[in-house]
C-alpha cells in the first residue's frame, strides 16, 4: 500500500525579514526621489526598474516549505511568494542515519559535522521541530532540520524503521 502525504508550512518573519522589508522599501523610495530629479530625462524608466526589482526582492522574503511524502521518500521543496518552487533534498528515508526532535538534541548539533545543513521550519525556535541526518549522494552527511505534522512523523518512522530520539 502506498503512502502519500503532502504538508505545507509557512516560514514565520523573523525579525531580520521585517528589517529587509523596511530596508528594501526605505531604498526603492529614496532611489525613486533621486533618480527623478537627478535625471529628469530618463528617472521614470530608473525609477520604474527600482520599484520592480524593490518588489521582486521584497516578495522573496515570504517563504513556505512543502513536505511530500511517498512510501520511503520524502521530497522538501522551497516555494518562494508562491511563485518559484526549488527542491531542497530529496530524502530516501531507509538511509536515515538520525531522526528526532531538534529542540531536545540542538547541543549536539555543529556545522562542522555536516557538509549540508537544509533549514524548512516554520521557525527556528518551535519545539515541533525534527531533524534528520542522512548521507546524501550528492552532498554527503546532511542535516534536516523541518516542521512535520503526526502523520509525517509515524510515516517516516515506518518507513525508515527507527525508533524517534525522545
Amino acid at each position: 500500500m502506498n503512502t502519500y502525504i503532502e504538508y505545507m508550512v509557512k516560514k514565520d518573519s523573523t525579525i531580520l525579514d521585517i528589517i529587509k522589508r523596511v530596508s528594501i522599501i526605505t531604498l526603492a523610495f529614496i532611489l525613486f526621489f533621486i533618480f527623478m530629479n537627478v535625471f529628469p530625462n530618463i528617472g521614470f524608466i530608473l525609477s520604474s526598474i527600482t520599484i520592480i526589482l524593490g518588489y521582486n526582492i521584497y516578495s522573496s522574503i515570504n517563504i513556505e516549505y512543502e513536505y511530500t511524502l511517498l512510501d520511503s521518500n520524502i521530497d522538501i521543496e522551497k516555494i518562494i511568494d508562491k511563485k518559484k518552487r526549488k527542491t531542497l533534498a530529496s530524502i530516501d528515508l531507509n538511509n536515515t542515519m538520525d531522526f528526532g526532535i531538534y529542540s531536545d538534541s540542538i547541543k549536539k548539533f555543529s556545522k562542522k559535522d555536516y557538509n549540508k545543513i537544509i533549514h524548512a521550519y516554520k521557525n527556528i525556535l518551535s519545539k515541533d521541530n525534527f531533524y534528520i541526518t542522512i548521507n546524501h549522494s550528492k552532498f554527503g552527511k546532511t542535516l534536516v532540520i523541518f516542521s512535520p505534522t503526526e502523520d509525517i512523523i509515524s510515516a517516516i518512522n515506518t518507513a525508515a524503521k527507527k525508533r524517534i530520539n525522545i
